[in-house]
């Protein structure tokens, strides 16, 4: 059954029921009735809507229900905001208003006056129907004024137009151009849950090509439109071919001659979509560019005719996307046109008498052309002619012509004319005949045989011949390479220079000069042989064995390459020269000389990275060249300074590097514990702290990293580093300290009185500490004479004498040994004595209502244990029965107590209770009375405890509080005041209170009562007198709140200060620093203007007598270079480019090497050089007195600071040189690097440097390699174990003199400045990366202002600063 329809059930049931009722009761003439009934009704949705409901002699209650659903006798419908009953209710009238009527409101609407008992049940039914106007219309797939494609050829199109959410249903026609459409329609409705209504019309069309265009239209029409109509429309394009295409412009067989203008035409007529139009030209696409309108797509194809159209057909293609294959018209065009040009061929040079043939050839034409040769003016005769049609159309005339020459024939000049008749125009070329003889022989000018030039010189040689026809033509070889070079020519004389730079290979190379012309049959030769003298261009370093191993001898064989004359080989290391053995000379390429020379080395670790510097010297170019070779000496692993103890703090961490030196580095760690081999797992370096706390022991190579340690872990400990050359060990102690514990206390202890009590008190700790253990006890005296404390090996023993019960308590045992927090433990002393029981009145007396449960309570003193019992007269309690229960409990260490609970009190059990208290040494006894429940005793003992200006601090002791719960009021007054001024205050303290807001300097009368619900005992008549303190001299005495407020304001007036402290430090500081700046800024200008040469110049040297720039076999050895101008723009680095703006800068060029080396105009040492320190930055005032400033490098690098002024510059000059003190791990020690401007290096006092070498201001070798040493790295992560790195193999290294040699401060140097050549410098335990050089240092002729030269090709290496 469906909803309306159980609705309608309950409604006849009721009516039913009223009926029924009305049956029963008395029957009345005259019936309440409908007036006006109500009846269906539409509306549209949005308006408003009256349903009338008008009822005469209406009894009953009126009420509406929609949908079965009452709505209540309130006429303003709660619920329902849009619905009213509006009417004249006088009259009857109760009209249903519904305002903005929506489709909820489409349904059954009643009318209903309920029955009275003379009255029946009157109702009145009817529907109210809501109209929804639809939606518009949409044609399914298109969207409105959108054309829709089809095809002429298809046989049918349907359109679909939906009418969505309408009620009821919207009427839908098609029509076609405003006309109703003829086509076949089916209508359809679809009726949705919301009770809207979509409607569906869909046509079908068969297109022709007369629909093309159509406009087809969907119209809706709706009782909720009020006559407005709502329509959606498509244009129908019907896809069909165009007409075949025509062609204008050109008629056929018309002749067209070139450089013609035309315009060929093709049009395109109908079709849609219109066609595309294509030019072609002898099927090649030639224009695609076309115009539509109207009903036609056109081309327009305009050109200048040429040769290549005679013949050619112009073909015009159409089509559209209905007619794919196109539709065709061409034209074939004719076209006339004269040779473009004659060509002579033949030979136009010849001996006298000798007969050449020429041959003239013309251009296609069209016609033919006709050839004429001319010669002296006049037509020549006997030429042989022929044509033939051309490949690209036209014809081609060639015409042969000999000649026979005598000696007047040179010179004559031969034409030929080809003639297109039919055009009258005519191309013409000509030629010169000529008669040959040869020239002279060549001759060689510019150098003479024998003599000796210099490798990097200018040589220039000059070849010249004379005579001949033509004049000679002259070439340059070297070898079977020919040379450019520069020719000339006077008169018959030829000439021919050629200019180079002299190299190796050309030392007895042969230069000749090749004469020719078209009459010699070969060439007329010269020649000339060269001798150069050349420096070695490189040495090569082979080592005896190859592998290098310690204990073990080492031949290190240096060999130069060709040098003329043979040069000289020298080796060095650290700076000095180091004895070596000849190995004898041999022939070398470009007839030049090699020289050997060794080196015999017995092996030892101490070798290892040692590199030694071969120097190959030209002594009459004095030219070197440099190679050098690091040491890679095998060895097993080493250990040096490791330590033999490692202390720890147990639950910490500790990470020790055990890494061995080795050569190869080491492969693998074990780790032994008391011979017992470990297995430790691998560091992983990326874990932060708090993730390495969580494990125990990791080990990473040869760092073992200790995390959470314990003292189990406490021991004897072994390490094996191995390698490819064998096994190394050490040996160490691991100490785990940890903080002290107690094992063992005495506790608790019994003594008699009189007797000596003893306690123990033990506890382990690492270290164990003198007086590690001591005993104390809060209030209590520790004398000499009462107790004596005694400290062994980690246990202490406390004595106490003569013990009595006020001795008993607890004593603190305290251990520490520095190491943690202290531990402690309590230890009772517990004298014993016979029971005491403590009989105040507040434990006296004990009440409790009827019914409930009475509490009493006996407290005890003593020792050992107090037990208790409790009696009823003379009957002892069964305090395990329901009716008593005894709890006893432990106060303190002699204190006990009984509470005794006695249930569901009743009058009997109002009585006294004894209470009894027994040990082994006695008993004691008191008596508790149970009451019922009364006011509290008076409280006593008041007591004053403290005292100030405004408060006084008081005591008491409750008395009995009447079995309730119990406060106190505290009455005081002024002395000297009468009863009125007395004052009150009441707290829920049970025996403490502050009296505040008191006058000082007064004395005041205090008591105390007690107070409960059941009333309030008398003030205790023994009063107390306190006196308050008086007030100081200019001192305010503040109660609490003003204590407050004053430290708030404190505090607010120490922020302020601070704040303005803060500010004005900040001040002075910004006002020194601009100080500072403009003093530097007056010193610089100062020295700028005091300056002979200029600011930021240097100079690099090196310990030998090896040229700095070389060019061309001389060098300049006296200048100075500029720091910066902007050739050495491409070596800049980001490191020293935010310094660009400071003039005072010394910048550091440490470029990159190019990509190309053949590009390379200055080539530093490669930055991965260990020669080459990583990156620093230096700066060196230009003022000599002002100090100079370190400028931080960027983190993670190894670089050491350069610091100090520059007024000894030979001191300066050799403290930088041995500042290249970096080993493998790269580390710096700030303590050794600080320069002072004294003749003699400050360095710590402990600092290990022998005598001489302090004297000379060296630095020993930095011990960087060492393992267990903690170096102080820029950048470095202080959490990080440090590792050191693995030792390189050998290498062979081209470097710019001794390795360790650093840059010097900028400024010109005499010699007299300058350090020996030999100084003995630390070597540098690092790899050296090769680029050639030469030598760098200077001359002894004094300087001369910077001059700026051009970068030698040749690679160097060394320090700009």
């Amino acid at each position: 059954m469906g909803e309306p329809g159980w609705r309608r059930l309950v409604l006849a049931l009721a009516f039913c029921f009223v009926v029924g009722l009305d049956q029963v009761g008395p029957v009345h003439a005259q019936f309440q009735s409908f007036r006006v009934a109500p009846n269906d009704t539409t509306v549209i949705q949005g308006d408003n809507v009256i349903l009338p409901c008008a009822v005469d002699n209406i009894q009953g209650a009126l009420q509406w229900a929609k949908g079965g659903f009452v709505l209540g006798y309130d006429y303003s419908i709660p619920g329902f905001p849009r619905y009213t009953v509006e009417g004249n209710f006088g009259i009857g009238e109760y009209n249903m208003v519904i305002r903005d009527a929506k489709l909820t409101d489409d349904d059954e609407f009643q009318c209903q006056i309920l029955p009275t008992s003379t009255h029946p049940l009157l109702q009145a039914i009817m529907w109210l129907t809501v109209m929804v106007p639809p939606e518009t219309p949409v044609i399914v797939g298109y969207s409105n004024g959108s054309d829709v494609n089809v095809q002429q050829t298809t046989t049918e199109v349907n359109l679909t137009c939906r009418v969505d959410n309408g009620k009821p249903a919207p009427e839908v026609t098609w029509l076609k151009n405003n006309e109703p459409a003829t086509e076949l329609v089916q209508y359809s409705t679809e009726r949705l849950s919301n009770k809207l209504i979509n409607a569906k019309s869909i046509i079908a069309l068969k297109p022709r090509r007369e629909d093309n265009g159509a406009i087809y239209s969907c119209r809706a029409t709706h009782k909720a439109l009020r006559g407005r109509v709502l329509e959606t429309y498509i244009r129908l394009s019907v896809f069909h071919p165009p007409d075949p295409p025509t062609i204008t412009g050109y008629n056929q067989n018309d002749i067209l001659r070139t450089g013609q203008t035309v315009t060929l035409q093709c049009t395109s007529v109908g079709g849609n979509p219109l066609a595309q139009v294509v030019w072609y030209k002898n099927d090649q696409q030639i224009d695609f560019s076309y115009t539509t309108g109207g009903n036609r797509a056109v081309n327009d194809l305009a050109f200048t005719v040429d040769s290549t159209d005679n013949n050619a057909v112009y073909r015009c293609e159409v089509t559209n996307v209905v007619h794919t294959l196109p539709m065709v018209a061409s034209v074939t065009l004719k076209v006339y046109f004269s040779p473009e040009k004659v060509t002579i061929n033949g030979h136009q040079n010849a001996r006298a008498g000798e007969t050449i043939t020429l041959s003239c050839i013309s251009a296609k034409s069209n016609p033919a052309s006709v050839i004429t040769w001319i010669s002296r003016g006049r037509q020549l005769s006997g030429a042989v002619s022929a044509v033939v049609p051309s490949p690209e159309g036209g014809y081609i005339t060639t015409s042969n012509i000999s000649v026979k020459l005598t000696d007047q024939e040179n010179n004559v000049v031969y034409a030929c004319q080809g003639t297109n008749d039919q055009l009258g125009e005519t191309t013409r070329t000509e030629v010169s005949l000529r008669v040959l003889y040869p020239p002279f022989p060549p001759t060689i000018e510019g150098y003479t045989e024998n003599t000796s030039i210099r490798a990097g010189t200018i040589q220039k040689l000059k070849c010249l011949c004379m005579g001949g026809n033509p004049i000679a033509t002259l070439t340059w070889w070297k070898g079977d390479k020919q040379m450019p070079a520069v020719d000339k020519s006077v008169g018959t004389i030829a000439s021919s220079e050629i200019s180079f730079i002299a190299k190796e290979d050309d030392n007895q190379a042969s230069y000749r000069c090749n004469a020719t012309n078209p009459a010699t049959a070969e060439p007329l030769i010269v020649s000339v042989k060269l001798t150069v003298h050349f420096p070695p261009k490189s040495v090569t370093i082979t080592t005896d064995p190859p592998v290098a191993k310690a204990n073990e001898k080492l031949t290190v064989t240096c060999t130069s390459s060709s040098s003329n004359p043979a040069s000289v080989i020298a080796w060095w290391k650290d700076g000095s020269v180091v004895k070596s053995i000849a190995a004898g000379v041999a022939d070398a390429e470009n007839g030049g000389i090699k020289t050997s020379n060794k080196l015999e080395i017995t092996l030892s670790p101490s070798n290892d990275m040692d590199t030694y510097e071969c120097q190959a010297r030209n002594d009459v170019l004095a030219m070197t060249v440099h190679d050098a070779i690091t040491l890679d000496v095998l060895f097993p692993p080493i250990f040096s300074g490791t330590p033999p103890q490692i202390s720890v703090v147990e639950g910490e961490y500790v990470v020790t590097n055990f890494t061995g030196i080795a050569n190869p580095p080491v492969t693998n760690y074990t780790w032994f514990k008391h011979g017992t081999k470990l297995k430790l797992s691998k560091l992983n370096l990326s874990r932060t702290r708090r993730d390495l706390t969580i494990a125990h022991f990791y080990a990473a190579g040869g760092v073992l990293n200790m995390t959470n340690v314990s003292r189990a872990d406490k021991g004897e400990y072994r390490v094996e580093a191995t390698n490819g050359q064998g096994i190394g060990k050490v040996n160490f102690t691991l100490d785990v300290q940890y903080p002290a514990a107690i094992t063992k206390i005495t506790t608790p202890v019994y003594a008699d009185n009189g007797d000596t009590a003893f306690i123990e008190c033990l506890a382990e700790a690492n270290p164990v500490v003198p007086n590690m253990i001591k005993w104390s006890r809060a209030g209590y005296t520790m004398s000499p004479a009462k107790t004596r404390q005694v400290y062994g090996e980690g246990k202490s023993f406390l004595t106490v004498y003569n013990v009595s019960k006020h001795d008993s308590g607890a004593f603190v045992c305290t251990a520490q040994n520095g190491i943690g927090s202290s531990a402690t433990k309590i230890a009772e002393l517990l004298v014993k004595y016979a029971p005491e029981i403590d009989k105040s009145p507040m434990y006296a007396k004990a009440a409790s209502d009827k019914g409930m449960t009475g509490k009493l309570t006996c407290r005890a003193k003593g020792v050992p244990v107090v037990e208790f019992t409790w009696l009823k007269g003379n009957t002892v309690l069964n305090t395990t029965h329901a009716k008593y229960r005894a709890v006893t409990k432990k106060i303190d260490t002699v204190t006990y107590e009984s509470n005794l609970h006695v249930m569901n009190v009743s009058q009997s059990d109002y009585a006294t209770y004894i209470c009894k208290g027994k040990n082994a040494l006695g008993e004691d006894q008191t008596s508790v009375s149970l009451d019922g429940t009364s006011k509290p005793d008076v409280p006593y003992n008041i007591s004053v405890v403290a005292v100030n200006g405004h408060s006084v601090t008081l005591r008491w002791t409750p008395g009995f509080n009447g079995g309730l719960v119990t406060t106190f009021r505290v009455r005081y007054r002024a002395l000297g005041t009468d009863a009125s001024a007395f004052k009150y205050a009441d707290t829920s303290s049970n025996n403490k209170f502050i009296l505040t807001e008191l006058s000082p300097n007064t004395r005041y009368e205090i008591t105390v009562k007690a107070i409960n619900k059941k009333g309030e005992s008398t003030y205790q008549m023994k009063s107390i007198q306190a006196t308050t303190k008086p007030e100081k001299t200019g001192q305010v005495i503040l109660g609490i709140n003003d204590s407050v407020v004053v430290i708030l304001a404190l505090s607010v007036s120490l922020s302020v200060i601070m704040g303005v402290t803060i500010v004005v430090v900040i001040f002075c500081i910004r006002r020194r620093r601009q100080r500072l700046r403009r003093e530097q800024a007056a010193s610089d200008a100062a020295s700028s203007r005091n300056s002979s040469a200029p600011a930021n110049t240097i100079e690099m040297y090196a310990p030998s007598d090896r040229p700095l720039y070389p060019n061309g076999g001389t060098y300049i050895d006296d200048q100075s270079y500029n720091t910066y101008d902007k050739n050495m723009d491409d070596f800049a680095t980001d490191s020293y480019r935010s310094f660009d703006d400071d003039e005072d800068v010394k910048r550091v060029f440490l470029p990159q090497p190019p990509n190309n080396p053949q590009a390379q105009r200055y080539t530093p040492a490669p930055r991965s050089s260990p020669a080459v320190d990583t990156q620093r930055t230096f700066m060196v005032p230009e003022n000599p007195n002002s100090p100079g400033e370190f400028i931080s490098p960027p983190r993670g690098t190894n670089a050491r600071p350069y610091v100090g002024n520059d007024t000894d510059n030979r001191y300066y000059a050799e403290q930088l040189r041995q500042n290249q003190l970096q080993r493998s791990l790269g580390a710096v020690q700030p303590d050794l690097v600080r320069l002072t401007p004294t003749k003699t290096p400050t360095l710590p006092p402990n600092h290990p440097l022998s005598q001489s070498q302090r004297s000379l201001g060296t630095i020993p070798q930095s011990p960087a390699h060492h393992p267990s040493i903690v170096h102080k790295v820029s950048g470095a992560n202080p959490n990080m174990p440090i590792f050191p790195p693995q030792h390189p193999s050998i290498i062979h290294d081209k470097v710019s003199g001794p390795a360790n040699i650093l840059p010097i401060p900028a400024r010109n140097y005499a010699t007299h400045e300058m350090p020996p050549s030999t100084v003995s410098v630390p070597a540098i335990p690092r790899r050296i990366t090769t680029s050639g050089t030469t030598d760098m240092r200077p001359s002894s002729r004094p300087p001369t202002p910077p001059v700026r030269t051009a970068q030698s090709s040749l690679e160097m290496r060394g320090h700009l600063v």
